[in-house]
């Protein structure tokens, strides 16, 4: 009996390192994304108030509500909390690169 313990305590911490290694990689997937879509708006001229020069996704989180399905977070620093069109772009541009459940939040 003791040694199934083991091996199911074993076996159990092996998995939950390899989900967080999982979940650490995706993180920061979504970050190269979202750094990518603010690339892809200061090319297309967005007249929103934007720092272009320090502008970046500082923080991605995933959240989940009391139904258990799962949301992405994305964190920008360097643009107004306002700026709305900057904002829908970002998330339509994660969401074309297959983040279906997202959401962008701007920060000074």
């Amino acid at each position: 009996m003791r040694n199934l313990l083991i091996r199911l305590l074993y076996w159990l911490s092996a998995w939950c390192e390899t989900r967080a290694v999982g979940l650490d990689t995706r993180f920061q997937v979504l970050r190269q994304d979202a750094d990518a879509a603010i690339g892809e708006a200061e090319r297309s001229n967005l007249t929103d108030s934007v720092s272009w020069a320090r502008v970046r996704c500082c923080e991605t989180r995933l959240s989940r509500d009391v139904t258990g399905a799962e949301c992405w977070q994305a964190f920008i620093a360097g643009a107004d909390p306002t700026a709305y069109r900057f904002r829908e772009f970002v998330t339509d541009y994660v969401k074309a690169h297959g983040w279906q459940n997202v959401e962008v939040y701007t920060e000074w």
